[in-house]
C-alpha cells in the first residue's frame, strides 16, 4: 500500500471520527435553550427552616456543559448564617421521549438523589417538580430577569401540589470582571 493511500486512509479515519463526535455532542434546540445559564453566578437569597426565621444564604453557582455537552451542570455552594456550608449540584438534560427536562440533585443535605422533571412555563420560567426526601412534592423554578440576573425559589408541597410553602429563593447575578463587565453569562 502507497504511503499516500496510507495517509488518506488515516486522514479519512479521523475526520469520520471527528464527524461522529460532533454529531453525539450536537445539542438538541431544547438543551440549546438551557444556555442561557452557562456561566458563574453571585447567590443572594433566605432559606426558611420550619418554624424558624428566614437565614440569609450567600455563595456562587457555576453552571457549564458536561458529559459530551449533553447535560447542564450546576454546581453551588452557599453559607447560611444560621446552617452549616451548604452544596448542591444538579444535573439537568433533555429527555425527547417524554418530552421534558429531567433533573438530578444531590446536595450535602440529602440522604439520596432527588429526580425532577421539568418545563418551561412561558419564555423565561423553567419549572421542575419532584418528590423530596420521599414525603412531600418539591417545585424548583429559575426565573430570567433580564441577560444578567436569575430569581430561583425552591417550595414544598404537603398535599399534593394544591399549595406551595417557601423553602428558599434567591438571586443569582452574573458574575463581574474587575472593570466591571459581566463575564461568563
Amino acid at each position: 500500500m502507497s504511503i499516500w493511500l496510507r495517509a488518506s486512509l488515516v486522514g479519512l479515519s479521523i475526520l469520520g471520527a471527528t464527524l461522529a463526535l460532533a454529531q453525539s455532542t450536537a445539542r438538541s434546540p431544547e438543551l440549546e435553550r438551557l444556555s442561557v445559564f452557562v456561566g458563574t453566578w453571585w447567590v443572594d437569597g433566605q432559606v426558611f427552616g420550619s418554624g424558624s426565621q428566614p437565614s440569609m444564604t450567600t455563595g456562587t453557582t457555576e453552571v457549564e456543559w458536561t458529559l459530551n455537552g449533553q447535560w447542564l451542570r450546576l454546581t453551588s455552594r452557599e453559607s447560611a448564617h444560621a446552617h452549616p456550608d451548604y452544596a448542591v449540584t444538579v444535573f439537568i438534560t433533555w429527555n425527547d421521549q417524554e418530552r421534558e427536562y429531567k433533573a438530578a440533585v444531590v446536595s450535602t443535605a440529602l440522604q439520596a438523589p432527588i429526580q425532577y422533571s421539568g418545563r418551561w412555563v412561558g419564555e423565561r420560567r423553567l419549572e421542575f417538580t419532584g418528590v423530596a426526601s420521599g414525603k412531600f412534592l418539591q417545585r424548583v423554578a429559575y426565573e430570567l430577569r433580564g441577560q444578567y440576573e436569575i430569581a430561583f425559589e425552591a417550595a414544598n408541597s404537603s398535599d399534593g401540589g394544591a399549595t406551595y410553602v417557601p423553602h428558599a429563593v434567591a438571586i443569582w447575578r452574573a458574575e463581574r470582571d474587575a472593570g466591571g463587565r459581566h463575564r461568563g453569562a
